[in-house]
């Protein structure tokens, strides 16, 4: 087997590897609807606004809000 052969299946180890992880992300994320994402897009901008004020706030506010939202939260 040469170095060529030896590149070529590495890659595509590497490449099916990849594959397997964007399906299971893929996956995982078609589970979600408008309001997840629009929950997550808002708690964002919510910690990139509360960086500029103090820093522990863009985490911890955003933190609260998805620990209410997952303790009261009902489908």
């Amino acid at each position: 087997m040469t170095f060529g052969d030896r590149l070529r299946a590495v890659r595509a180890s590497c490449m099916t590897a990849l594959t397997w992880c964007a399906q299971a992300i893929a996956t995982g994320l078609g589970n979600f609807d408008g309001r997840e994402w629009l929950l997550f897009a808002g708690l964002a901008l919510v910690g990139y606004g509360l960086y500029d004020i103090y820093a522990p706030l863009a985490f911890i506010v955003p933190g609260g809000v998805l620990s209410a939202v997952a303790f009261f939260g009902v489908r």
